[in-house]
Order: structure tokens, then C-alpha cells, then sequence
């Protein structure tokens, strides 16, 4: 089964954008920590694939799916944790993401 599905895995792999950004390492308390960030974009069924990094702030960057770059900052200094991440891409586009 796994057999059948590992050339679909690999074209996956090499045909992911993000995958070009490096390996992202969870490094609690440390500003070199790297956390993957999923989050869709809008209701047209675009969708964001990158990494945010650092520790109580940093940067953010990464893929949209169709291709177009996207960079920008995240913090979590929010109230009762609140958190806010803002990136712009390529094609004109500005994500704003509050989270918890």
C-alpha cells in the first residue's frame, strides 16, 4: 500500500513550494524556534503554506497555493493570548490572521 502511494508522496514533495523554505524546528523559548503555518485565505479556496519564526514575535513567510510569495510578521502579545500575524504577497494580496 505504502509502495503504491510513495510516487505520489515524492511529486507531492518536489512540487510543494514550501518544502523550498527549509525544515522548520520546534525550539521552545528560543528566537531560532520554527513553527509550519496552514491557513486558508479568503472563501475562493486559496490557501497559505509556510513558517513563522521566532518566540513572541518574529517573521512569517511562505507560499500561497498558487504559487505567489508571501512575507511578513507575526505576535502573540495580545490579550488572554491573543495573537496577530500580517503578511503581503507578490500579487498584491494582505492576510491578516488573529489567533489564540
Amino acid at each position: 500500500m505504502i509502495r503504491a502511494a510513495l510516487p505520489a508522496i515524492i511529486l507531492f514533495l518536489a512540487a510543494n513550494p514550501t518544502s523550498a523554505l527549509g525544515v522548520c524546528k520546534n525550539v521552545p523559548y528560543s528566537q531560532k524556534n520554527c513553527l509550519r503555518v496552514l491557513a486558508y485565505v479568503g472563501d475562493q479556496g486559496l490557501y497559505f503554506d509556510g513558517q513563522a519564526h521566532g518566540w513572541d514575535a518574529g517573521a512569517v513567510y511562505g507560499y500561497l497555493s498558487d504559487d505567489t510569495y508571501c512575507e511578513g510578521n507575526w505576535t502573540s502579545d495580545g490579550p488572554l493570548g491573543m495573537g496577530l500575524s500580517t503578511a503581503t504577497c507578490e500579487n498584491g494580496v494582505s492576510i491578516e490572521v488573529l489567533y489564540t
